[in-house]
């Protein structure tokens, strides 16, 4: 039987983190409609990382609001409302790709259903390497799988396409498209701004700590790239 749509809009309003030195990320506001998919764009330093894990319950938030629907999000059991890859993806290292899926799928038969599917779907349905022999590419795809096992409403990925070869970047493009068919709102950050202009219906740009710019990439002018946009935000055209 085929699963229940998914569909649920996050809202992000006046986010911010502070660091115990007195530093300050934000505050970042935008929305991510269901079924469709926000790029964060920015330099290392930015505060692209520190702002995911905010929205996924890793970093405290000093101020601002975040929902999942209108509700606050779920953070435990089979429901929750946001799932996330943040930095490097953390597995069991004597654990093959399907040992390492069950683990995290909590026992909950949704999960475990959707672990084969999910393997499939990052080409790792055949490996029996353990974690710790994987590639940095293979750990990014496990990394996905994993996010494809919870299916939760939003989807949050750090740099998701670091390690991954073309072959399975056009691939990753696909599992991104099939996502939001699905209803998925998805929030992925990235330093390839022309990966986040194919593949993403929005954006977020970020620098030094503070959010400079967004909108909808349809909306940017005929010729006109995230990238030219971005370099001209931060001054360097």
């Amino acid at each position: 039987m085929a699963e229940e749509p998914v569909s649920s809009t996050l809202a992000v309003s006046g986010l911010s983190h502070t660091f115990s030195n007195g530093s300050r990320i934000g505050p970042v506001t935008f929305t991510v409609e269901a079924g469709s998919c926000l790029g964060l764009v920015g330099a290392n330093g930015a505060g692209k990382t520190t702002e995911l894990k905010m929205i996924c319950g890793l970093a405290s938030i000093a101020s601002g609001t975040l929902t999942v629907g209108g509700k606050e999000p779920v953070r435990l059991g089979p429901e929750v409302s946001i799932t996330g890859m943040i930095e490097e993806p953390a597995f069991y290292p004597f654990l093959s790709a399907r040992e390492n899926l069950r683990a995290f799928s909590g026992g909950y038969s949704e999960r475990i259903g959707r672990i084969a599917a999910a393997l499939a779907n990052v080409e790792l349905e055949d490996s029996r390497l353990h974690y710790s022999k994987y590639s940095q590419g293979m750990r990014q795809r496990l990394g996905i799988a994993r996010l494809l096992v919870c299916s939760s409403p939003v989807i949050v990925l750090d740099e998701p396409t670091n390690g991954l070869d073309p072959v399975f970047l056009h691939r990753f493009r696909e599992i991104v498209a099939n996502l939001k068919a699905a209803g998925h709102a998805i929030v992925l950050s990235s330093h390839m701004l022309h990966e986040v202009q194919q593949i993403c219906d929005s954006y977020v740009m970020m620098n030094g700590g503070e959010q400079i710019l967004g909108g909808a990439t349809a909306d940017l002018a005929e010729g006109a790239t995230i990238e030219d946009l971005y370099f001209s935000a931060i001054g360097l055209t």
